[in-house]
């Protein structure tokens, strides 16, 4: 039933605006210097300006996962406590930022100095989701439909990769984790991005889009865990 209400309500605007947006994106000559639509997530725009070409920048997320573990052995399960970004209270990730100065400082070395918190951030999620594999990947029973399409559908303002990689999360969990098991910019990640994709095509995108890597991959992993969140709460 679940599926049936996805497909009639929240993805199939989603999907349409979407689509737009990934052939905008695919007809920019230069994706290191411009913005490929209007409401584009800022962060990233941001990042992708000062960190080049999508080399450089799975470089600089590999690099974050290195302080991520660090965090979470030592903090365990107390590292849920420090996750930031879009979807939850602390949306500029300051309480990571100032366990990052303080009680982890030992997790921040030269090499890692400089690394932006948001990267730092999604690292963190992944490297927590992945310590909870098995729960991760099992779908839940989802009991309030309204509330899986309200999470889905989210505010005015989400992209639409976010809308779609918050539906990937609620339908098929473990195809998230499968690309959390990549490194970025392979082409582990671009045939697992694919996969999930193909494994929800009720969420209205069955091909990966051109549009960067890390951008989808930000918004099925921040999607999956935001989504268990909400149903352990």
């Amino acid at each position: 039933m679940i599926k049936t209400i996805l497909l009639r309500t929240a993805m199939v605007g989603a999907a349409m605006t979407f689509g737009a947006t990934a052939a905008h994106a695919q007809a920019q000559p230069d994706g290191n210097s411009l913005r490929p639509n209007a409401q584009y997530f800022e962060k990233e725009f941001e990042a992708r300006k000062t960190m080049g070409e999508s080399g450089e920048s799975a470089n600089v997320f590999e690099r974050s996962k290195m302080v991520a573990s660090c965090v979470q052995r030592q903090a365990g399960d107390e590292a849920m406590d420090l996750v930031g970004g879009e979807l939850t209270d602390d949306e500029d990730y300051d309480a990571l930022n100032g366990a990052l100065s303080r009680k982890y400082r030992q997790c921040m070395t030269e090499e890692s100095s400089g690394l932006p918190i948001d990267y730092v951030g999604l690292a963190l999620v992944e490297t927590i989701v992945l310590a909870k594999r098995e729960e991760m990947v099992t779908p839940k029973p989802v009991t309030d439909m309204a509330a899986a399409q309200a999470f889905i559908v989210g505010g005015d303002d989400d992209l639409p990769i976010d809308k779609v990689g918050r539906c990937i999360a609620v339908l098929a969990p473990a195809s998230i984790v499968r690309v959390m098991d990549t490194e970025s910019n392979s082409d582990a990640e671009k045939d697992a991005l694919q996969a999930a994709y193909q494994s929800a095509p009720q969420c209205g995108v069955s091909e990966r889009p051109e549009i960067e890597d890390m951008v989808q991959r930000r918004a099925m992993v921040e999607g999956l865990y935001a989504w268990r969140m909400m149903q352990d709460s």
